[in-house]
C-alpha cells in the first residue's frame, strides 16, 4: 500500500472549499474529507493508530484477505477520497471497483490517483441501495465504513453481493 504516495496525492490535490466538500464543524474546528484523509495517512506513515476509523480499516483489510477469492469486483460505499480503495487494493488487484458518493467532485479526484477500473456513481447511499441491481450486476464484495445506513437486508437482496463488510465486520 503506497500510503506516502496517496498522502502526497491528496495534499497536492486538495478539493477547493467552494466545491462543497463534506465537512464537519465550523471555524477552526472545521474538518473536511481531505483533512481527515490526510490525518489518517499521517497516522499510518508514523505508525500511529489513534485516528478515527483505524480499527475499521484494519478489520476490513483482514476480512478482505479472508474472502478475496470469492469475487473479482469490489463495491465501496461512500467512497470519499478513496481510502477504502487504497486499503482494498493492497489485498489484490480488483477487476473493477464500483463506488459511489453523493458528492460528484470525488469522481475526478479518484481517477487522478486510481486507474480506470474505478466506476464511480454520483448518488447518495439510499438511492444506490434502492437501485442496487442497476449497479451490481456481477459477483462482488461490498465494503461500507463510517455510514449510518443499516438496511443490510436491502443490500443482501442482490445475490451478486457475496460478502458485505460493514465497519470491518462481515454482516
Amino acid at each position: 500500500m503506497d500510503i506516502v504516495g496517496f498522502y502526497h496525492h491528496i495534499k497536492n490535490n486538495m478539493i477547493p472549499d467552494n466545491m462543497n466538500q463534506e465537512a464537519m464543524g465550523t471555524g477552526n474546528q472545521r474538518r473536511t474529507a481531505d483533512d481527515w484523509t490526510l490525518e489518517f495517512a499521517e497516522c499510518l506513515m508514523n505508525g500511529r493508530k489513534d485516528v478515527f476509523g483505524y480499527d475499521y480499516k484494519v478489520k476490513m483489510h483482514k476480512q478482505l484477505l479472508e474472502v478475496k477469492n470469492d469475487a473479482d469486483v469490489l463495491c465501496v460505499a461512500e467512497v470519499g477520497r478513496g481510502l477504502d480503495i487504497l486499503f482494498s487494493n493492497s489485498v489484490k488487484k480488483w477487476k473493477k471497483i464500483i463506488c459511489y458518493d453523493h458528492n460528484r467532485i470525488y469522481d475526478e479526484y479518484l481517477h487522478r490517483y486510481f486507474d480506470d477500473s474505478v466506476e464511480f456513481h454520483n448518488v447518495p447511499t439510499h438511492v444506490f441501495v434502492e437501485k442496487i441491481n442497476d449497479y451490481i450486476k456481477e459477483k462482488c464484495i461490498m465494503v461500507m465504513n463510517h455510514t449510518r445506513f443499516r438496511k443490510f437486508d436491502l443490500i443482501k437482496e442482490n445475490k451478486n453481493i457475496v460478502h458485505l463488510i460493514f465497519n470491518g465486520d462481515l454482516v
